[in-house]
Formats: structure tokens, C-alpha cells, sequence
């Protein structure tokens, strides 16, 4: 009897110590590696929200997007005057705007508390000319996740001109500086 109150005990000492690290957020890190918990839980949850489109799986888009982008995207609904039953379709048909990870390389990841930023790059060709394309998106910690908030990429020659007037290489800057991607 004695044995089956301490494991009762025990159990309830686990869940408790559990239900606390659950609480508790973890915050986002500044980093190049993507072997960073951080960046590989964001990752995945990027990768959750690019399925969710692509299924049309309201479940998922709402497991994988931060509350203000599923308010956001439920809004722009209402206000084509279309309902709520119509997000999987919409979901579907945004699927073949969305960027996947395929081909990019992780540049930073920074972040402040609850909030996080990777940003990426992707250097190609187009004919003779040389192309680079820069993906961001902020991440944020809502029930017990990281979840996505705003993404934003660019595409462009990978030579730009500089605020000289002269040909320089183009950096993250050019995404970084855009105000949806505030961790605030």
C-alpha cells in the first residue's frame, strides 16, 4: 500500500515539475547554428504552417500560427465577404505563394523573450544573372509553442545599387528593416 502512495506521490511530483517547465517560456536565441533548439523548434513550426496551407488543415494553421495572423487572415476573409468555412480553401490557394525552406541557408536568428526572428538566404541563377532571395519570419511563443507570426521574403539580383549609387551585394537589411518583422 506504501508502495502504490509513493508512486502516487511521485507521479503527482512529475506532473507538477512538467505543468511548471510548460509554463515557463523559453526564449528565443541569437545564433548562426541551426542546431539550436531554438531554431530547430521554429523551424519546425514553419514547416507545420507550409503543411497546413497546403492541406487546407485549419487544426494545424491554428497550431502553427500566432494569434494575431490567424485573426488577421480570418478578417481579410470577412472582409471579401467570405466565412469562416472558407479558410481551407483559402489556405490552399495562398500554399503556392508560401516559401519553403528547401535551398535556403539559416544567416541569424535573434530574439527578445517570447519572440523570435530567422532570417535566410538563397543564391540562384536566372539565365547569366545572379539572383538571391531573403526569407523572414518572426516566431512567437503562444500555448506551450513557437508559433508563426509574420514571414516575408524578397527576391532580386544579388547586385543592388547601394545608397552611393554604386553596385554593392545585397543583404538581409532589405527584410530585416520591414516593420512586420518587429519583435515587439
Amino acid at each position: 500500500m506504501n508502495d502504490l502512495k509513493g508512486c502516487a506521490a511521485l507521479a503527482l511530483a512529475a506532473s507538477m515539475l512538467t505543468a511548471s517547465a510548460a509554463a515557463q517560456t523559453p526564449a528565443a536565441q541569437s545564433t548562426t547554428l541551426k542546431s539550436n533548439s531554438f531554431v530547430a523548434q521554429a523551424e519546425a513550426a514553419y514547416v507545420a504552417h507550409l503543411a497546413s496551407e497546403k492541406t487546407g488543415d485549419v487544426a494545424l494553421y491554428k497550431q502553427s500560427r500566432a494569434k494575431g495572423a490567424v485573426d488577421e487572415m480570418l478578417a481579410n476573409l470577412r472582409q471579401r465577404g467570405m466565412s469562416d468555412k472558407d479558410l481551407p480553401t483559402m489556405l490552399k490557394r495562398g500554399a503556392k505563394y508560401s516559401t519553403p525552406l528547401d535551398g535556403y541557408r539559416l544567416l541569424q536568428a535573434d530574439g527578445a523573450g517570447g519572440a523570435g526572428r530567422l532570417f535566410y538566404r538563397k543564391d540562384w541563377k536566372n539565365g547569366e544573372t545572379e539572383m538571391v532571395d531573403f526569407l523572414g519570419y518572426v516566431t512567437r511563443w503562444e500555448d506551450g509553442r513557437w508559433k508563426i507570426d509574420c514571414v516575408l521574403n524578397a527576391t532580386g539580383t544579388k547586385l543592388g545599387l547601394g545608397s552611393g549609387g554604386k553596385l554593392q551585394e545585397r543583404t538581409v537589411d532589405e527584410v530585416a528593416g520591414h516593420r512586420c518583422l518587429s519583435l515587439k
